[in-house]
């Protein structure tokens, strides 16, 4: 019995441990998600290589631009509570291999969920609860005769 308490001791010590203190997220289109409250940076990689361009970002929280050159940007660190939101990640430009011009949008949902620990501290809260209705005792349920 007391292996088992270790192994679980271990599994839930790595549960709260395991969430990182800033993750990166490549934001390509469609649904991203990221664990709520923990600041998350955003990494693009854009389809063509762009001598100058500029950059915006909205997902209905936080409203960033910002100017480029070449074909990869980041931004952030920004956090979610937990939740959806819908952004909208537009660009344009100047290629550097012919000099026209180019735009687009990326859009999509960020969906904030739990991170780690609290899913940690929840399935704790749970099998105490379910430890504490196995250790109690039968006889002080109602009966009816």
């Amino acid at each position: 019995m007391s292996s088992l308490k270790l192994v679980l001791a271990a599994v839930l010590g790595l549960f709260l441990v395991a969430a990182p203190a800033q993750a990166a997220v490549v934001l390509s289109g469609g649904s991203v998600t990221v664990e709520a409250g923990t600041p998350t940076s955003f990494d693009v990689s854009l389809p063509f290589d762009f001598s100058f361009g500029g950059w915006s970002f909205n997902d209905g929280i936080h409203s960033v631009s910002g100017f480029f050159n070449g074909s990869t940007l980041s931004f952030g660190p920004f956090a979610y509570a937990n939740g959806s939101y819908n952004y909208t990640f537009s660009y344009g430009g100047v290629l550097a291999s012919d000099g026209s011009s180019y735009s687009s949008n990326i859009t999509g949902v960020i969906t904030a969920v739990p991170e780690p620990a609290t899913w940690a501290m929840m399935t704790l809260g749970f099998l105490g609860l379910g430890f504490l209705a196995y250790r109690r005792r039968a006889g002080s349920s109602l009966r009816i005769a």
